[in-house]
């Protein structure tokens, strides 16, 4: 059982942040625009992070809940 836990990432409220900033991103909309309305600087570390680090699809991690038709 902790094995099974310790491989899924948890979802936490951040992950909705995270996910929406990377999103934004993905489907084009300008940098400055998205750090403005989620209130990152530009020179923020953890804006550059978000634009870095994208997770597949098909890894998400709530592939795991069963709601995917």
């Amino acid at each position: 059982m902790r094995a099974a836990r310790a491989a899924v990432r948890r979802i936490t409220g951040h992950s909705f942040r995270r996910g929406w900033i990377q999103q934004a991103l993905a489907a084009g909309n300008p940098p400055e625009t998205v750090a403005l309305h989620s209130r990152h600087s530009l020179r923020s570390t953890a804006f550059d992070a978000y634009r870095r680090k994208k997770v597949p699809w098909n890894q998400n991690p709530t592939r795991f809940l069963g709601l995917a038709a």
